[in-house]
Parts: structure tokens; C-alpha cells; sequence
């Protein structure tokens, strides 16, 4: 199969700005992860993700999984190619490339390399191309551990929200804040 590839970067990369690229152009990038659109913040770097299309054998021995889990996190081990500015444990950026092309990536240096996340959420995009086909639109569904991941930052930003209207909130004046008299 001579396939160029694609590059995949994550929904929820903290590089891309949301307010920049307006709702449109968000929900676009968030449905087709198309990022040719996509602004990012000034100074970051996206983690670009360079990926193939899973032959015909890959796509069997990928479904002979049970859980969704599973099959993406096999999709990745066999569609990921390399991967720019992908961030170090001590916080720099690094590119990674697959040492083996002919075998799947051993989940011993997937573990070491990539967060859960990336993996289930490239692995997915590698997943659904690989059904889609080539010259297909680039849409798959966000796995189970993004839509998680998802309303856990939703969930944050209420709350951040929320304690900073409660911090701003102009004082009580009167009854708050009169005098107690024990009697």
C-alpha cells in the first residue's frame, strides 16, 4: 500500500486557541481533526502525530480485540510513524520516531512514550481512516477516554468559573456584616 500518510493532532492539544479559530472552525477540527485551520497559541508548539492507514491484515489483527480500548491502543502500535514536539518528562519537546517500521510498537515503549490519551485518541483517528479509506473524509468519533476527558475539563472550567465569580463578587454589606453580640 503506498500511502503518504496523515498527521493527527490532538482535539485537545493545550497548543490550539479555541477563541482564535471561532466555534466553526473548532467544531470542524473537532469533528474531521483536519487542522489545516487551526490557530495555535502564541510561543506552543502542537504534538503532531505522523501517522498511516492500517493494511488489510492490520485492521483483522486489530478487531480480533475485545474492547474499544484495546483496538485503538493496537491501532496505534501499528499506524504511528513518528511524532513532533512531543513533550519529555522534564517538560521539553522531543521528537520520537517508531524503531521498528515492519512491527507494531511494543506497548512497553508506548507506556514510557505517550499519555493514555494520545494513544486512544490518535489510535482512533488511525482506526477510522483505516475503515474510511483513502480519499475518504477524515471523521471518527472521539473515543470513550476523550469524551471522559472532555467533560472532566468541562466540569474544571465550571468550577474555575465559578470560584472566580464567587471571588469577584462585590461584599455584602449590612446583616453579613454586622457585629455579633453574645448575650
Amino acid at each position: 500500500m503506498a500511502d503518504t500518510g496523515f498527521k493527527v493532532v490532538c482535539r485537545f492539544d493545550p497548543a490550539l486557541d479555541p477563541e482564535a479559530m471561532g466555534s466553526s472552525a473548532v467544531r470542524r477540527f473537532r469533528e474531521t481533526g483536519d487542522f489545516a485551520e487551526a490557530q495555535f497559541r502564541d510561543g506552543m508548539r502542537p504534538t503532531v502525530f505522523h501517522c498511516r492507514r492500517l493494511k488489510v491484515s492490520e485492521m483483522q489483527a486489530v478487531n480480533g480485540y475485545a474492547t474499544e480500548s484495546d483496538r485503538l491502543s493496537a491501532a496505534f502500535a501499528r499506524g504511528i510513524l513518528r511524532c513532533e514536539d512531543l513533550y519529555s518528562e522534564n517538560g521539553s519537546r522531543r521528537e520520537w520516531v517508531r524503531p521498528d517500521p515492519e512491527r507494531p510498537v511494543a506497548s512497553s515503549v508506548i507506556d514510557a512514550t505517550f499519555d493514555f490519551g494520545e494513544v486512544q485518541e490518535v489510535g482512533a483517528a488511525i482506526y477510522g481512516r483505516s475503515i474510511l479509506g483513502k480519499g475518504r473524509p477524515a471523521a471518527w468519533p472521539l473515543p470513550d477516554t476523550s469524551r471522559a476527558a472532555v467533560g472532566a475539563l468541562a466540569y474544571h472550567l465550571a468550577e474555575r468559573t465559578l470560584e472566580q465569580d464567587a471571588s469577584s463578587a462585590p461584599s455584602k454589606s449590612g446583616a453579613d456584616s454586622a457585629p455579633t453580640t453574645s448575650g
